[in-house]
């Protein structure tokens, strides 16, 4: 026993003398352009396109008030190059400067297709240097492309379905293996390939599949539709603002071997040619790859697809991402990626079009398998089959291990949802296998297979989606509160995909701009969407209307997506949410113009009272379509008028771009923008407010006006709104989901939040809860079940989880919780809430409980932000922090009683205060 004390004693001191040598920060967790994998930049092109470094500064155990004083940042083309001291690329010296979030580069020019390694020292408080952090690489993407767009020759250069004539191929095109063997010299220092295909591709060297990545790239406008104005019911004309296509890069330098190579490539329909009319398919699939070696004595190597390519169809002879896949091991090739194999008998690939859509570096995180599910039921059904349970809803596919069957034997696997999906495989010969799908996702909870039944250990379910990560914790003494917020997690990652968020992933898989601009200020606290969001963002401006400004439905564009004004207003309201959260003023420039584009069209609808009604006509005929016109969506009971909820998103869209004007330092704009919400406002009042109820109207209008600001002119309008809900609705919630998103941060701005605490515990219709109850894993479109039952932007309310019960709010003057406030609304019924989420600085926490004699709250600060604590104590005298009385503690930089109860603003560190009755 006294041997491991001092063993541990000796460990504790060898850490103190190591602290003593080194500053007290560490920086970790090191990022260029909001990634911090697989970085791939676009080669810049000025000082303005230049990378931005980031790193988050984990101050040690027990450290209070410390601040980062200056850094040091070091590039160069090797690690030896970081290590030896001999940087060859950029020395920035030691830069006085807490910066630590998107320090630009400055030094020279960068080349073109080149691996450059970084890493950070940086000083603290007192002067004294930390280590010098890990060391991570990111990589320059090519501008001289000199490969060739290739395809299949036995399929066309059209899509399979036509707009214009409603004609569709009757038959699915099998998916291609394209090949190349080339020969590589000795001596190999690096290489790399630089690859895409449209729409999904995957890439193979030497016989195996290069990288973990699946369903890339992503989805972006990739080129022309000339036909899109044809597409009855919903139709826009090709008007878009831009086109891109992402490619990616591959470091294969150790996949490479001297002598005989091959690579290759299987290139699916995804977004760009379905068969289903509502997305509006662009082409045909095609693929471009450019190897580049570099050999140890400087020489180069180019390799490029070309119609010397070959081509063969390849097992996957069905395939399609709303219809699925079907498998044909028949028609596999073993080993045909393989060096040594003979393709004489293939044919030659044909060169295609290249899309009108510039190639860029891709630049959000890829889809990955990104979870394992195993059975948890199986059940034996009368005609054979077996039904398999995975216990919730995910968006993948199952995966069959040593599975055995005779040749020319198919089995069958359903995905069972509302909207079921088949797939089959069909056996060459009775070797066991391993079969998953490779282009496309199914939504399930069951499986039902037929003519086979596997065991435990032979199937699996993989959740599949773009690897956004979850960088939060949310729980509560509300079991319910809890497993919402689950639940809307798990509903988040089934609907993003290839780079964009859908509104479901079964039955449309559109990204519909509405949806995602109403829920992701709830996915910016629950998700790491800093590289997801501002990727999605140039698919918005590439969308938008040339001509008149006017931002589509769902982006890219897809013209059977139905939606309204609230929809295009993505362009204005989610730019300023990624900054509220990221910081990142070069998003808000970037998207400056088209925000106030969209604003100027939808000026061209607002009527001489001030108000907005928008009535747009079909491109194909100019004739009314409902479904480019809606106000809210799937309301409970009842719609609000479409012109309140127009007028209403014409004043949040003015008010955000007046926010963003000021962060330019436009204050012609900012006031500009400022005096239109301001008279929308004004016009929403004059025209809307009813003298008889002494409201704006039922369904959500109150929730608008609240919004607005309209309570401080009528403060009678805060009873109002708590007696709609807390009495006329019972406690229950009772608008669509753009009302939604502001009714329960609204009741707790109006003092109402114990009826908003009411309203999200209830278990009977309209609530979560009913949802949960009637056994749902995901959450629905609707509250009542109808539709699709796995639909996200239901949880746009989940921020008064976070903002309003922990109190976890970023400050526009200093956004990205640079200064954290905190200030809780308690809830009588609710003990206890904690919520944390990881910042650009750090990770920032508040957990809050209470009773009758004290309100408690923890609250931890990361280096590089400060906080100000508001403790909801009134009538509570007494506060302590950490145990003593605020002033004794260093970080405490000011603490004082209000009428509310206290403020207390503090630098980093750990804080506990405690106000109370004794």
């Amino acid at each position: 026993m006294n041997l491991q004390f001092f063993k541990r004693a000796g460990i504790m001191a060898s850490t103190l003398v190591a602290l003593a040598a080194y500053g007290q920060i560490t920086p970790e967790n090191l990022r260029v352009e909001q990634l911090n994998d697989n970085i791939l930049i676009n080669t810049p092109k000025s000082a303005d396109e230049n990378p931005r470094f980031s790193w988050i500064n984990k101050a040690a155990a027990g450290t209070m008030g410390e601040v980062q004083k200056a850094y040091r940042i070091c590039v160069a083309t090797s690690p030896e190059a970081l290590s030896s001291g001999k940087v060859d690329v950029w020395d920035s010296k030691k830069v006085k400067s807490a910066d630590s979030y998107l320090v630009n580069y400055k030094g020279g020019k960068l080349n073109e297709a080149t691996d450059y390694y970084w890493r950070v020292m940086v000083w603290n408080g007192k002067g004294k240097a930390s280590k010098w952090s890990q060391t991570q690489k990111f990589t320059t993407g090519i501008d001289s492309w000199k490969a060739k767009w290739i395809g299949a020759p036995w399929q066309n250069e059209e899509p399979q379905l036509d707009l214009k004539t409603g004609h569709c191929n009757p038959e699915f095109p099998a998916v291609p293996y394209l090949r190349k063997g080339f020969d590589v010299k000795s001596g190999i220092r690096s290489a790399k390939a630089y690859v895409t295909g449209l729409g999904y591709f995957e890439f193979f060297l030497n016989g195996k599949k290069v990288g973990n990545d699946l369903l890339v790239p992503n989805f972006t406008n990739y080129t022309s539709r000339p036909n899109l104005k044809y597409r009855r019911g919903i139709s826009l004309d090709e008007k878009s603002s831009g086109f891109r296509v992402s490619y990616l890069q591959y470091d294969i330098t150790k996949l490479l071997r001297s002598g005989r190579n091959a690579a290759g490539a299987m290139v699916a329909s995804g977004y760009f040619d379905t068969r289903v009319d509502r997305l509006g398919a662009f082409g045909s699939p095609r693929f471009i790859c450019q190897i580049e070696i570099t050999y140890d004595d400087g020489s180069k190597q180019t390799i490029v697809s070309d119609p010397t390519w070959k081509a063969r169809k390849s097992g996957v002879v069905h395939c399609d991402i709303y219809d699925g896949e079907r498998y044909d091991a028949r028609q596999e090739v073993s080993g045909w990626c393989n060096a040594d194999f003979d393709d004489s008998s293939w044919q030659n690939a044909v060169e295609r079009k290249a899309p009108d859509g510039k190639l860029v570096a891709f630049d959000t995180n890829p889809d990955r398998i990104t979870e394992t599910l195993n059975p948890v039921a199986f059940k034996s059904n009368p005609d054979g089959s077996c039904t398999i349970d995975f216990g919730e809803m995910i968006s993948g596919h199952v995966r069959l291990k040593n599975i055995v069957g005779e040749k020319d034997k198919t089995i069958k696997i359903k995905y069972e949802s509302v909207y079921s999906q088949e797939v089959s495989y069909t056996f060459k010969d009775s070797s066991p296998v391993d079969y998953a799908p490779q282009f496309t996702w199914y939504v399930f909870r069951y499986v039902t297979v037929t003519g086979f039944t596997p065991t435990a250990d032979q199937i699996v379910a993989e959740a599949v989606n773009t690897d956004m990560k979850v960088n939060s914790e949310f729980t509560t003494s509300n079991e319910l509160f809890n497993r919402i917020n689950k639940v809307w997690q798990r509903t988040e990652k089934d609907n993003i995909h290839s780079g964009v968020e859908s509104d479901c992933p079964h039955r449309e898989r559109i990204p519909y701009t509405g949806d995602g601009q109403a829920v992701c200020s709830t996915v910016m606290h629950n998700f790491d969407g800093a590289a997801f969001f501002r990727s999605w963002f140039n698919s918005m401006r590439d969308s938008q209307d040339k001509e008149t400004g006017y931002v589509p439905n769902s982006a890219p564009w897809c013209p059977g997506a139905g939606g309204g004004v609230a929809w295009g207003a993505a362009m204005s309201i989610m730019p300023w949410e990624y900054y509220m959260n990221y910081g990142d003023k070069k998003v808000i420039a970037e998207n400056y113009n088209a925000s106030k584009r969209q604003i100027d069209y939808m000026l061209t609808w607002v009527k001489p009272d001030g108000t907005m009604h928008q009535s747009r006509k079909n491109a194909i005929d100019n004739g009314d379509c409902y479904w480019m016109n809606l106000g809210d969506w799937v309301p409970p009971y009842k719609f609000p008028g479409d012109d309140k909820v127009h007028t209403y998103m014409l004043w949040r869209c003015a008010d955000r771009m007046s926010k963003m004007a000021k962060v330019m330092g436009n204050d012609a704009d900012e006031k500009h923008y400022r005096d239109l919400a301001d008279k929308t406002r004004d016009a929403y009042d004059k025209v809307y407010f009813e003298n008889d109820t002494l409201g704006y109207g039922d369904f959500g209008c109150n929730s608008f006006a609240v919004e607005m600001g309209l309570a401080e002119k009528r403060p009678e309008l805060k009873k109002i709104l708590a007696d709609e809900i807390g009495v006329r609705y019972k406690g229950h919630l009772n608008c669509g989901y753009i009302a939604l998103e502001v009714l329960f941060e609204g009741l707790a701005k109006v003092g109402a939040n114990n009826i908003a605490y009411a309203a999200m515990n209830q278990t009977d219709f309209p609530s979560f809860g009913y949802m949960l109850k009637n056994g749902a894993t995901t959450l629905w479109e609707q509250f009542d079940g109808q539709n699709s039952e796995n639909h996200p932007f239901l949880g746009c309310c989940l921020t008064w989880f976070y903002r309003q019960l922990a109190g976890v709010n970023s400050d526009p003057e200093s956004p990205a919780y640079k200064h954290l406030i905190v200030r809780p609304v308690l809830a009588d019924s609710l003990e206890s809430v904690t919520y944390s989420k990881m910042s650009p600085y750090g990770r920032v926490s508040s957990n809050v409980s209470h009773n009758s004699d004290r309100v408690r709250i923890i609250v931890d600060v990361p280096v590089g932000s400060n906080a100000t604590i508001y403790v909801p104590a009134a009538g509570m005298p007494n506060l302590t922090v950490n145990g003593q009385p605020a002033a004794k503690i260093k970080g405490v930089t000011s603490a004082k009683k209000t009428a509310e109860g206290f403020t207390v603003n503090v630098k980093q560190g750990h804080y506990e205060l405690i106000a109370s009755k004794k």
